[in-house]
């Protein structure tokens, strides 16, 4: 199975296709574990990734973002020293999965 995430920031987008070798043929979706490993060397305004199964990393320009990040039983890990929490930023990063941790670094 062929998972494709499309990133789109103004007039530009990122394609990035992944191939998921753990699903089968008759395996229910939600079974899927998919890792996001992200990096964006460009000054995003606006990143939401999403995933039921699965570790997230991301990683953006240093700075001041409003960031909402949520992980039902995994860690959260905020690289405190390149990146601000600010919830007045015009640049807002939203991560959340069911089952994984999540990172989040500046550099």
């Amino acid at each position: 199975m062929l998972i494709v995430l499309t990133l789109t920031t103004g007039c530009r987008s990122l394609r990035s296709e992944t191939e998921v070798s753990t699903f089968e043929e008759n395996e229910p979706f939600d079974r899927v574990q998919i890792e996001i490993d992200l990096e964006l060397t460009g000054d995003p305004e606006r990143i939401e990734l999403t995933t039921t199964k699965g570790d997230i990393e991301l990683r953006v320009p240093p700075g001041a973002y409003s960031i909402h990040a949520e992980s039902e039983t995994g860690d959260v890990d905020i690289d405190a020293g390149d990146l601000t929490d600010d919830s007045a930023s015009d640049k807002v990063i939203t991560t959340r999965t069911d089952s994984g941790d999540i990172r989040l670094e500046g550099g």
